[in-house]
């Protein structure tokens, strides 16, 4: 379309078929066709022919203008798509789970920012079963979470697997009656030497809940919940001020700082797992800077387990 409108636009400045054609790098009778045909198709004259000279009309006058806007548009729309072409801009919408808001935003972002200035990203921290919400509703790119199991409708790129461990203070006295057991990552204790602990719990929405009260049920124990928070981190905050002990994942003690004041302790009669992933709808394209915050994500999770 660009290209055709400036044959108007080059006849029109040129006032001479000859200069314009020659200017457009086509033949006279070529050009001339096209302007007959342009003027057929619109139902209005655009130039009068006064001898070699072509002077627009009022009508092709108003057609010049409009297209030189049209081709102004042109020109920007496709700088913009080459500009995004070569990762210069950009908007990439970035989900991940509110227990990893400290690593996205200190180390994650920086560390792609260097690398890709001209992209913005739109930050969306969330418990795990929003983040799917939202990757089914097309609002984000990608995202970094522990799933429990996979799903069909997406794809996945494995990062670590996650244990469900006893997040405790690194002082608790009962850290001294772990033992080593087979098939498990950290130390393990039997969770009934717990039973009388204060444990700090999130919301009954959480995940991490749902296997504490089934964990509780299956062990036939009521230990005292007086602490409820929204997210892991609070949960590890509250028991890094001795508020108590938690069930969480020992990759959300590494994303969230508190590897040096919370021991992660194995329990049960065999570990369970979450996996921790980067997750994208299986119908979604990934742009080329989105690919380039994928991969910055990738190494550095791998880079902590």
């Amino acid at each position: 379309m660009a290209k055709s409108l400036n044959y108007i636009i080059e006849v029109a400045e040129l006032g001479n078929l000859n200069k314009a054609a020659a200017a457009l790098e086509i033949t006279s009778s070529a050009l001339s066709k096209y302007i007959i045909s342009k003027e057929k198709e619109l139902g209005v004259d655009l130039f009068e022919r006064v001898g070699k000279k072509f002077v627009l009309t009022y009508a092709g006058q108003r057609y010049v203008q409009w297209a030189k806007k049209i081709s102004q548009m042109q020109n920007k729309m496709d700088e913009e798509l080459k500009s995004i072409a070569a990762c210069r801009s950009g908007i990439i919408y970035f989900g991940f789970q509110l227990m990893m808001s400290k690593v996205v935003i200190a180390d994650i972002i920086p560390q792609f920012k260097a690398q890709y200035p001209g992209i913005d990203i739109v930050l969306k921290a969330h418990a795990t079963s929003q983040i799917i919400k939202m990757l089914e509703e097309n609002q984000l790119d990608f995202a970094i979470t522990t799933v429990k199991n996979r799903s069909d409708d997406f794809m996945y790129e494995h990062l670590a697997f996650a244990e469900v461990v006893l997040g405790v203070p690194k002082d608790h006295p009962l850290i001294q009656t772990a033992i080593k057991k087979d098939g498990f990552r950290y130390p393990w204790v039997d969770i009934q030497d717990f039973k009388d602990e204060h444990f700090v719990a999130l919301f009954q929405d959480q995940e991490m809940r749902r296997l504490m009260d089934i964990l509780f049920d299956k062990e036939k124990i009521s230990p005292t919940m007086d602490i409820q928070v929204p997210t892991s981190e609070l949960a590890l905050l509250s028991v890094s001020n001795h508020y108590g002990v938690t069930v969480t994942l020992d990759t959300a003690i590494h994303v969230t700082g508190y590897k040096d004041e919370i021991v992660p302790l194995s329990f049960g009669e065999r570990p369970e797992h979450h996996e921790l992933v980067i997750i994208w709808h299986k119908n979604h394209r990934l742009q080329n800077f989105s690919q380039g915050l994928f991969e910055t994500c990738a190494q550095y999770y791998r880079s902590l387990f």
